[in-house]
């Protein structure tokens, strides 16, 4: 079982990580003197995360676990999927690192969650070991899944990182190998999360990859009631990025679990050059493509954040296409920003990453969405402190909504997005927009007054505007 925490530390982005932590030791200490140690096995602590996972050791038991009225939420284990369907130049990378600005990304870490990484390869500094010798870029590596005793047993994970590596001449990678064979379990990629949380001073994390998902279903609005919004919304405030690739399955109305979780960056794909070589796949086909044409198994959806080159890839030696290509563009120049502008936000990166973009249609929906332009998102962030984007008299340095103009920078929920360009101006995990439909106030994160955020009554199907007892916040996942 995933036990996910209490609302107001949640939403309560002042509290230190240790105070957190102690907070969240808490919580989870009293759930389980309710049980007997025969009863409830730990299995994951995730002591950064208002979460944790737990084996029942019967029906009987699950059963006092879906009644226990300090339970918000529980959430069933699933599998994850890697998403495997000249690039450098066309997001003009090439420039950014040429044209005597000096940002390579050094002093900055990604972390790449994925099937490991073979670091040997000369892509990576040649190591003998982690951070062996000094040339070395892998600066971490662990098995979050059980360990299957090899680097990398799939190959996926070594592009990813390699994309990453090739993006940011000097970024350092933490390699996490999130997957069991095939499959890359939630509760794996949680522990993975978790350790980024802890570990974001120690190497400088200003991103997190992740090119997996769930293929089915899809989603056009994003998805609230899922696993990774509270461990995304976490690492955001750590000063991590997450970016999530949208999935291979040629969707044009939604994209896949989790790149449609609220404060992930959502990336498609697109390809690199012209080519006469037609790519197929079950679900579609290219006869002929063209640089910056949208590939054809890329999901796309209205919120679809960006594109980026995503076929074909070749990194570290291996040669790949999808949306798991294009994900790792964006997360390498994510480095090269902070490398530019250290005190950039993740909210910051985004909006820069969003609006530094080229514009691209794709002609399977009609939609229009911003290429990665690293050339002009690394300036941007070099400049940052000194710009006026939207012309409002405040720089971006101090500007909550910078490419916005407004004569307000209220930001009620204290996220560094003003309420002029906040999607969820409370900060409750409900949108603006849902809160609408439910009748709840936008600017109140708890409208009932209860204890619990509008956004967690929604998922739990409660009515976030009756006030009811306050409960602790639950999820749950895989049992046995």
């Amino acid at each position: 079982m995933i036990l996910a925490g209490h609302p107001q530390a949640q939403n309560n982005p002042g509290l230190k990580l240790g105070l957190k932590k102690s907070h969240y030791g808490q919580i989870k200490n009293n759930l389980r003197s309710r049980f007997t140690p025969n009863q409830i096995i730990t299995l994951h602590e995730y002591d950064a995360l208002p979460m944790l996972h737990l084996r029942a050791s019967n029906p009987q038991v699950l059963l006092q676990l879906l009644q226990d009225s300090k339970i918000r939420r529980l959430y069933e284990i699933e599998n994850l999927e890697p998403f495997l369907a000249e690039s450098l130049p066309l997001i003009g990378q090439d420039l950014a690192i040429n044209l005597g600005s000096g940002f390579t990304g050094a002093g900055t870490t990604v972390a790449v969650l994925d099937t490991g990484a073979d670091y040997t390869h000369a892509a990576f500094g040649s190591c003998t070991g982690v951070a062996t010798p000094a040339s070395c870029r892998v600066v971490y590596s662990q098995d979050f899944a059980p360990n299957d005793g090899e680097l990398d047993d799939n190959g996926h994970g070594t592009n990813v990182s390699g994309i990453v590596a090739g993006v940011a001449p000097e970024v350092e990678i933490a390699a996490l190998d999130v997957f069991d064979g095939a499959v890359a379990p939630t509760d794996s990629i949680i522990a993975a999360i978790n350790w980024v949380i802890n570990n974001q001073a120690t190497y400088n994390i200003v991103s997190m990859n992740l090119s997996l998902g769930i293929p089915y279903p899809h989603f056009n609005t994003p998805c609230m009631d899922n696993w990774a919004a509270i461990p995304f919304a976490n690492a955001r405030e750590a000063g991590v990025l997450p970016v999530v690739a949208s999935g291979n399955e040629a969707s044009t109305n939604g994209i896949a679990a989790p790149a449609c979780t609220p404060g992930a960056v959502s990336v498609g794909a697109v390809y690199d050059s012209y080519t006469e070589v037609g790519w197929f796949v079950p679900l579609c086909f290219d006869a002929e493509e063209e640089a910056d044409q949208v590939t054809c198994f890329s999901n796309s959806s209205p919120f679809l954040s960006l594109l980026a080159p995503g076929a074909y890839i070749e990194a570290a030696g291996i040669t790949a296409a999808g949306t798991s290509q294009a994900a790792p563009h964006v997360a390498g120049t994510v480095a090269l920003m902070k490398d530019a502008n250290p005190e950039l936000s993740p909210s910051d990166s985004e909006a820069l990453l969003i609006n530094t973009g080229v514009d691209v249609l794709d002609d399977r929906n009609g939609l229009t969405f911003p290429r990665l332009n690293a050339l002009a998102a690394v300036f941007g962030a070099a400049a940052w402190g000194s710009l006026d984007s939207d012309g409002d008299g405040v720089i971006n340095e101090f500007d909550n909504c910078p490419f916005d103009a407004s004569g307000s920078h209220a930001d009620p929920d204290g996220d560094d997005q003003g309420n002029v360009c906040d999607l969820d101006d409370d900060g409750d995990f409900l949108l603006d927009t849902d809160e609408v439909i439910y009748g709840s106030d936008p600017f109140n994160p708890d409208s009932d007054g209860d204890g619990v955020l509008d956004g967690l009554e929604v998922i739990a199907g409660r009515n976030p505007t009756v006030h009811e007892p306050a409960i602790l916040i639950a999820v749950t996942s895989h049992l046995h």
